[in-house]
Formats: structure tokens, sequence, C-alpha cells
């Protein structure tokens, strides 16, 4: 579903089955992932096109978009990297139970769903750094702005937090009482500085100045 700045909805978008993440390629693109049907596509928003299909063995999780690139959580198990035109250029594994993914310059953010830890590694998959906060319960969505602060939503703890430093220091900016219900999904918009924050009970959605 499009909607403009306002909030006002501009149109529905068709997709093939039901997504489970999306990914801004620029403004004609997003790339889209499908869980259950393990596969991704590439559409063109303007012609309402698939561009590219790509069928994995295993679920398709998280998925981001960064200079040219496109990471896929798969299976919670291993983040493959690939190429616009769908060629695998590198698998990262090792992962516990990888989630969600946001990525920056050489660097790749991703949430583990069973230890509730944001954990940040190069594109080459060494680890760089690990956040765990109590107060962030069942990790949903991530983002990260042009500084390289790091955005993270509790769905069952109903916050959002700004992880600043690498992830040592930490600070809630959402609460339950802001009207968070079930926070599943962000996205940070780094021309204009403003964070999507997306309710999964309520459907509500919230744009935030950053």
């Amino acid at each position: 579903m499009e909607y403009n700045k306002d909030g006002l909805f501009i149109r529905d978008i068709p997709v093939s089955g039901e997504p489970w993440d999306l990914s801004v390629i620029d403004t004609d693109q997003i790339a889209v992932s499908y869980k259950d049907l393990n596969y991704i596509e590439v559409i063109d928003l303007k012609k309402m096109l698939v561009l590219k299909t790509v069928t994995f063995k295993d679920i398709c999780l998280g998925i981001s978009y960064y200079d040219g690139k496109i990471y896929v959580v798969v299976d919670g198990s291993r983040i493959v990297v690939l190429d616009m035109e769908g060629t695998i250029l590198n698998t990262i594994k090792g992962l516990e139970s990888g989630f969600n993914i946001t990525t920056i310059a050489d660097r790749i953010y991703y949430t583990d769903r069973i230890s509730d830890t944001v954990i940040c590694c190069t594109t080459t998959g060494t680890n760089i750094c690990n956040f765990k906060d109590v107060s962030l319960v069942r990790l949903g969505g991530i983002a990260i702005d042009g500084a390289k602060n790091v955005y993270d939503v509790g769905s069952q703890s109903n916050n959002l937090m700004i992880l600043q430093n690498d992830g040592k220091a930490g600070k809630t900016l959402l609460t339950e009482s802001d009207g968070l219900k079930s926070p599943e999904r962000l996205y940070y918009n780094k021309e204009r500085d403003i964070l999507l924050v997306c309710n999964n009970d309520d459907r509500n959605a919230f744009l935030l100045q950053c």
C-alpha cells in the first residue's frame, strides 16, 4: 500500500503472494521477500512489472538494498548477497536466528529473534558488535540513518529504541503510551531524516522526525 507524505492513500500495489518484507531500491523499484514461498522479487512500481524473481530452497525473511546489492536473510541461518541480476555474490553463514536486516556502506545490521540481539557485522561476515537491552522484547523491524544510528522496535515490549556508538548506548524514543502496539516494521528516509514506524495490532503507522 502506498501513501503520500501526509498519510493519504495513493494506491495498492499488486504482488504475487503474501509479502513478508520489502526494501526501497529507488523511487521506481522495490525488492520484496515472500517468506514461506521461498522467493524474492524486484518490482517496477511505474510499470507494475516483476523485473526479477530469485527462488531459494528455504524461507526468505528480512530484505535490504544498498549500493546495487540485495541482502536477504534466508532460513534465519544465513544472509545471501545478490546483485541486481539475481546472481549470488556472497553468503554469510552462521546466523542463529536471523530475522530482519538493514545495510549501509560496509556494514550489515540484523536482528536475532530468539536472543533479542542486534548484531552488526561487515559485508564479509566479520562480527563488529552486538547489542541487547532487556527493555527490547521480541525484536521487530530494524533501520539505520546516515550517521549509522540504528533503530529497532520491540514488538512485545511496544517500544522504539535508537542505538548509538556501535551499540554502546541505547535510548528509548517511543513507548506504548505514544501509541505503539506490536510495532513490526521500520523504514528510515535518509533524504528527509524521517522514520516510519508501523504497528501490527491496529495497523497504524507513525512518522517520526529524527
